[in-house]
């Protein structure tokens, strides 16, 4: 969705208070979802004049869950409090996001969010901690060169060999 607002003062000698009528504009449209926000100034420079420097407040907190990728390579961040269930107002992790911190499903994923549009969750800005490090820290694993280990064949075997140093000790 687009929308655009503006003033213009035909007349140079009528010019008002620019910064006030500026943030008086920016202010809805920052509440508005993740449109661009941006200020043109339009005529000759006045000496004596300031710059006008405007930022719109984007912070709107931070998102933590577990990712879960869909095959198209964006992503969902589900809260574990929820048993993972996803819910309507979930983080959304866009694709290149994924690409850039080379991200997995099952990464524990933190970082600041934009506001939510249109009824959709928040959108993940930018990735700050990946299972609890930063990702310049973060080491990712390899798990198809792990070896696997059953539990439970280990358990089988201590107790066998517990067994055997009994048997022999039975039999001093």
């Amino acid at each position: 969705m687009c929308g655009l607002c503006g003033f213009l003062y035909k007349d140079a000698d009528r010019v008002g208070p620019v910064g006030r009528v500026l943030f008086g504009m920016l202010g809805p449209m920052a509440r508005r979802g993740t449109d661009s926000t941006g200020v043109a100034l339009y005529g000759p420079a006045v000496d004596g004049e300031y710059v006008v420097r405007a930022r719109v407040d984007t912070d709107h907190g931070t998102a933590e869950g577990v990712l879960e990728m869909h095959p198209k390579g964006y992503g969902f961040l589900r809260n574990p409090a929820k048993f993972y269930a996803a819910q309507p107002l979930d983080a959304y992790v866009p694709a290149p996001l994924v690409q850039k911190f080379d991200l997995r499903e099952g990464n524990l994923i933190s970082g600041p969010v934009a506001a939510p549009f249109k009824g959709s969750g928040p959108r993940v800005l930018d990735v700050e901690l990946i299972e609890g490090v930063t990702p310049d820290k973060f080491v990712h694993r390899d798990f198809d060169a792990l070896t696997a280990i059953d539990h439970m064949v280990t358990y089988c075997r201590v107790v066998d060999i517990a067994a055997r140093r009994r048997q022999s000790l039975r039999a001093e």
